[in-house]
């Protein structure tokens, strides 16, 4: 039997290449061979293609791993980009992190500026423009990021992260990665890619669109930190500053009753925050929602007709859920206490504990997985799951929920501790105020996804089609 027979009896995927063929680099693992691959280069070269090394100024890896360590971290400085901050083409502002002005400049840190492009060097692949910063801001890298400068006369930063988001720029970033204990990419690697380049008209388009991208997204932010600053108003924490203070005693008797001895439970700044909540009326979150860990599920399949989706705690986000990477299990893995419904709440239990989202409403029916424990309001109570939201994703629920988080090794957030969760129960009224500023956070955040995707859509009708057709997309 010959090896042909063998593929088409058993269905495989196979790329046949010829020595002749094989790059500099000479790669012989077959997922660098996958057909799908191959199509993406060979359509590239179909279009005509330059390397975008040939555009490239500088480039440069973060620095030595031990140079930036945590502990180092200040309130305000330089900012310190990190591969998590690279998301969608923008580097986000979830989990800020500085460095002081004084570190950047004993450490030799480099500086980079508006129109400068990041790539995540390990992990997950990400490129992010770097964009929206004021002359002042001093922005720097951590070690697991590379820093490309490149000359934007010829080649438009806009467009270039765009297309590096599309199936043809990730593809080829994906098929050349090195796998060893994570996937790694390289600077080498950066400058091998290939891109195609369209006229100034197209790239001037796909950068508009860019902007009124980054615009939405700063709507959508600014809604919910207008919820969460009402919120805090509201309770009397809006200018809440961590005291002085860092002694705290207690009697043995109430370490025993709450069975913490660690004095990271024990310090002030809870009594201080819970003082505030107390002024107001408040009820512990298991008396006024049911609280279940959800369900632990072995085998994901393809998205079909018996098929629901599978929320994890990386699926996420402040506020609510990120479908772009679900995952899919069968109808009958499903068991009916974990299935999420309107109005459930879920929030991260290990990994980013407290993180937390409404579950939006085309995900009812979803499984929520075991590392996420849901929140679901009792019949009885009136409070808006929009409210609930912006309180556990307030600086003070976070607080809370690192304070009952247990864990040597690992941080966990377990489903008994968090009914031990102090929620402010404020007036209905102001409740659904803050749910509208939620609600407009959403929509603008729809209307930057939407954008995101026209961007994404016109790079690849260039490709695939002509530049025409692409100029006609978006008009």
């Amino acid at each position: 039997m010959d090896w042909q027979t063998i593929v088409k009896d058993n269905n495989l995927d196979v790329s046949v290449i010829n020595s002749s063929d094989l790059n500099e680099d000479i790669r012989f693992e077959a997922e660098f061979y996958r057909p799908e691959f191959i199509q993406i280069e060979n359509l590239l070269k179909k279009r005509g293609v330059e390397s975008y090394g040939s555009f490239i100024k500088n480039i440069q890896c973060g620095p030595f791993g031990s140079t930036i360590l945590s502990d180092s971290y200040v309130e305000s400085g330089a900012y310190l980009a990190r591969p998590f901050n690279l998301r969608n083409c923008v580097i986000t502002d979830d989990n800020r992190v500085y460095i002081s002005e004084e570190d950047l400049k004993n450490k030799k840190l480099n500086e980079y500026n508006n129109g400068d492009i990041f790539f995540s060097r390990v992990g997950e692949i990400a490129c992010s423009l770097v964009w929206g910063f004021g002359e002042k801001d001093k922005v720097t890298i951590s070690p697991n990021i590379i820093a490309v400068k490149t000359d934007t006369k010829k080649l438009s930063p806009f467009y270039t992260v765009i297309f590096f988001e599309t199936k043809y720029g990730k593809g080829q970033m994906l098929r050349a990665q090195i796998v060893v204990a994570q996937p790694t990419i390289s600077t080498q690697l950066i400058k091998s890619l290939l891109i195609p380049i369209p006229s100034i008209n197209l790239q001037n388009s796909i950068e508009k669109i860019y902007r009124a991208y980054v615009v939405a997204l700063k709507k959508s932010a600014d809604n919910y930190r207008e919820a969460e600053k009402l919120f805090l108003k509201e309770i009397g924490l809006f200018d809440y500053e961590v005291g002085g203070k860092n002694i705290s005693i207690r009697n043995f008797i109430d370490c025993l009753i709450e069975d913490r001895f660690d004095a990271e439970y024990w310090q002030p700044k809870y009594d201080e925050m819970f003082c505030k909540i107390r002024e107001k009326p408040y009820k512990k979150i298991g008396d006024i929602a049911n609280v279940e860990t959800g369900q632990y599920i072995s085998e994901y399949v393809e998205k079909g007709a018996d098929t629901k989706s599978f929320i994890r705690g990386t699926d996420v986000s402040q506020y609510e859920i990120d479908t772009n990477s679900l995952l899919f299990v069968r109808v009958s893995d499903q068991k009916k206490k974990h299935v999420a419904k309107k109005d459930d709440v879920v929030v991260a239990r290990v990994g980013s504990i407290g993180l937390c989202a409404r579950i939006q409403d085309n995900l009812v029916g979803s499984t929520i997985s075991d590392n996420l424990i849901a929140i679901r309001t009792k019949a009885d109570i009136e409070m808006s799951s929009y409210y609930l939201t912006v309180y556990l994703n307030s600086f003070v629920g976070q607080e809370f929920m690192k304070r009952l988080s247990r864990g040597s090794v690992q941080q966990r957030l377990n489903q008994e501790t968090l009914k031990e969760l102090p929620v402010p129960i404020l007036d209905i009224d102001i409740q659904y105020k803050i749910e509208k500023m939620v609600i407009d956070g959403h929509l603008a955040k729809n209307e930057a996804k939407d954008l995101f995707e026209k961007a994404k859509r016109a790079v690849e009708i260039f490709i695939e089609q002509d530049e025409e057709k692409a100029l006609s997309f978006i008009q």
